[in-house]
């Protein structure tokens, strides 16, 4: 993603997304109410009786009502009523209308507030992220994911049928099976992962067949979803493949629970974290993305409190297990700077 300009005094950004992932991450930072500027393409119906409707290319100005991230359509679609736009005999204020953004389409965006934490967010998707591509391998089967911002793309499973005399040649069978898969996708960096030897086996198969690409090792006690889940926690991946963030997220969580259990002055529950806010008490807030989107308006109050005050907003992503944690006290928790009553 381009920042192409920022002017945070005036609300006001222009982004150039590059992948589906940037429009992902601008989905997160639009609200409704917003305006967004860009171009599109609109089905004009003629006054004329004789003449078919027919599609004119035309510059919008929409007030957000909806956005609508897609990834099958690799597109993000942003609804709302046009407030402007040109060739102005075309345009019809008032009227709902949809913008379709795609990668390498620049987005034009004005806010109602332009937060310290969405420009942050933004800012950390600037520098272009390589594709992670993960083999999850135990001793009867492997699966090849695609990681992504948004998801995790499971894109095959192979079965390792070994057993009998015939267990080594099986062996070599299989493995060359996983290299052809790996590399048709020209990975940059491959992380093996799994329970036992196996994935150190397989590791000493593919240097000893001219394997250039970067490989690192990390032990789960298992394969499938709880493998992934695992991976996402360790310490090491995430330092090795610069996906600092996550880390620093559940550290955080972490961090709570631990004060909240040696009564530190914490507030969690929207009601509790609002009277802190009020009292501009708040250093450091977390709130889960799902709580985020269930109570954006409640929050906005509290997010401008916090930014007034000096004090820093991270809203914990999906990816991020420990999120599970956050959601169990409310979805919303606060580090605070002094101890309030209730």
């Amino acid at each position: 993603m381009k920042v192409i300009f920022l002017d945070k005094k005036n609300n006001y950004i222009e982004i150039l997304p590059e992948s589906l992932d940037d429009l992902w991450h601008i989905s997160k930072i639009l609200d409704i109410g917003d305006i967004v500027k860009g171009n599109s393409e609109r089905k004009i119906k003629p006054t004329n009786n004789y003449q078919k409707p027919f599609r004119l290319k035309i510059f919008v100005e929409l007030e957000v009502s909806k956005v609508e991230f897609s990834a099958s359509k690799d597109l993000l679609r942003i609804s709302g009523k046009i407030v402007s736009g040109y060739p102005e005999e075309y345009i019809e204020v008032g009227a709902f209308h949809t913008l379709d953004l795609l990668p390498g389409v620049l987005l034009k965006l004005k806010k109602q507030r332009l937060y310290d934490w969405q420009i942050e967010k933004i800012k950390r998707t600037q520098n272009p992220k390589k594709k992670l591509y993960v083999l999850l391998i135990d001793d009867e089967s492997a699966e090849f994911y695609l990681l992504k911002d948004f998801s995790k793309e499971l894109i095959a499973k192979i079965s390792l049928e070994r057993s009998g005399k015939r267990f080594g040649q099986q062996s070599q069978a299989s493995y060359k099976e996983l290299k052809m898969l790996i590399d048709n996708h020209k990975p940059n960096i491959l992380v093996i992962a799994g329970p036992g030897f196996e994935k150190e086996i397989l590791y000493k198969f593919l240097m000893e067949n001219s394997f250039k690409q970067k490989v690192v090792l990390v032990s789960t006690s298992c394969i499938g979803e709880t493998g992934i889940n695992e991976l996402m926690q360790n310490e090491s991946f995430l330092k090795e493949i610069g996906q600092m963030e996550i880390l620093e997220e559940t550290n955080l969580i972490e961090k709570f629970f631990e004060y909240l259990g040696k009564s530190k002055p914490v507030a969690y529950s929207l009601q509790d974290v609002e009277k802190a806010a009020s009292l501009g008490a708040i250093d450091i807030l977390l709130v889960s993305d799902s709580f985020f989107h269930k109570e954006r308006d409640s929050l906005e109050m509290i997010f401008e409190r916090v930014e007034d005050k000096g004090g820093k907003i991270r809203i914990i992503s999906s990816e991020c297990e420990a999120k599970k944690k956050l959601d169990s006290v409310g979805g919303i928790a606060a580090f605070l700077r002094f101890p309030i009553s209730y």
